[in-house]
């Protein structure tokens, strides 16, 4: 068993504002996804948006395990979708590698870890689409984009037994929640893993690799409050050791 399993963090991309620096693209990524790595003794390794497919080659080789972080909205026509009128700002590059991540740290058979943003793109990959903005929706009762700390459990989510979230959190957990879309159709290979009260699809699954879960909250900023969150990045660098 490896002592401390290297972890592939997706970045975003940002376009500098400054005035002395306008137009200027930026490598973002929030830190938090590192510390939480680096709390569950892992080791982060922070991937650049690349179209360079032999890197994501070599990083999927290199690599022990991937997370897929949040941000942008994923592009539509990736699930061939129209955009929404509430559809927010895509970044279709970043799509596109995140998506030969996934197929490259399939193919090995690496734990992969979907964060919000993350879980959407692994469904995407796999033929499911979402829902672009679950505001629209008739039966969105709940507030999905809090108001309380993000360190704070906003809503609860109910896991399904004989899941892998269900073996780590039980059968329900108090996230917190920043999204305005959600997994409506899920693609091949997954199921559902947990649901909010109101329907909308928190977490799904895919059996047909070692480790291939998508959670709708942000856990790496509950991992210092919430033993729950503590628990599955453990239980994920565990099978990255693997």
């Amino acid at each position: 068993m490896k002592e401390r399993p290297l972890i592939g963090i997706s970045s975003s991309l940002m376009i500098d504002t400054d005035p002395k620096f306008i137009g200027r693209r930026l490598v973002s990524l929030s830190e938090k996804y590192i510390n939480a790595i680096f709390y569950s003794k892992g080791i982060p390794f922070i991937l650049p948006i690349s179209n360079d497919i032999d890197s994501i080659k070599k990083y999927a080789n290199l690599l022990d395990g991937l997370i897929l972080t949040g941000g942008h909205d994923i592009n539509p026509l990736l699930y061939c979708e129209e955009p929404h009128p509430n559809l927010g700002n895509v970044v279709t590059e970043r799509d596109y590698f995140d998506l030969e991540l996934i197929n490259e740290f399939e193919a090995l058979n690496k734990p992969i870890l979907g964060i919000c943003r993350g879980s959407q793109v692994l469904n995407v990959a796999h033929g499911g689409d979402l829902y672009q903005d679950i505001t629209s929706l008739k039966n969105n009762i709940i507030k999905h984009y809090q108001s309380p700390p993000e360190y704070e459990g906003s809503h609860t989510v109910t896991i399904k037994e004989g899941t892998i979230l269900h073996e780590i959190l039980g059968d329900s957990v108090l996230v917190n929640s920043y999204h305005h879309q959600a997994v409506k159709k899920l693609g091949e290979g997954f199921k559902v893993a947990a649901t909010s009260k109101d329907g909308i699809i928190e977490a799904i699954e895919n059996t047909n690799y070692n480790f291939e879960v998508g959670v709708q909250w942000h856990p790496e900023m509950m991992i210092y409050s919430n033993n729950h969150m503590k628990h599955l990045f453990d239980y994920f660098i565990n099978k990255c050791q693997i």
